[in-house]
């Protein structure tokens, strides 16, 4: 006679396992569709992502329970993605956290701006899929830019 378990195989706030398992993320878009399927495009590989609206409120965030990789909009009511750079790497309870810029402006003052402000890397929107997934595994896991130019995608 064969048993069965009868215990399930995941519960139902089990959160999934992915190439993004153990990952926290802080996620900052003014943009809703993009936040929004950026959040749980990274949230099915399984990174854990806390999402923002605006840059006000990711620094007190990332100070409570630090992230393992901000990923920001440049441009944002308010504050601006290069001002949320500054202060993370002002900070020293934040300035150890990789930073990717992410933004429809792909032009090489906006990389140099960004760069200059604190970002670890840069990738510009749209973008493949594959390509936000692969920056985001590399710079959660190993924070350091690949690119000459400091693009996540390693072009130069």
């Amino acid at each position: 006679m064969v048993s069965a378990s009868l215990q399930p195989r995941s519960t139902p706030h089990s959160p999934p396992r992915g190439p993004l398992s153990d990952v926290s993320i802080l996620l900052v878009d003014d943009d809703e569709l993009v936040r929004s399927s950026v959040a749980r495009l990274l949230q099915r590989r399984g990174a854990q992502v806390r999402s923002f609206t605006e840059a006000e409120g990711v620094l007190a965030a990332a100070i409570e329970s630090p992230p393992n990789l901000l990923v920001m909009d440049l441009e944002l009511g308010g504050m601006t993605g290069f001002e949320l750079a500054e202060a993370m790497t002002g900070d020293r309870r934040t300035a150890h956290v990789p930073i990717l810029a992410f933004s429809g402006h792909d032009d090489q003052r906006t990389r140099a701006a960004a760069l200059a402000a604190g970002a670890t890397a840069f990738l510009a929107k749209p973008c493949w899929v594959g390509e936000l997934e692969a920056a985001v595994a590399r710079l959660a896991r190993h924070p350091w830019p690949t690119g000459g130019d400091g693009s996540a995608s390693g072009r130069f």
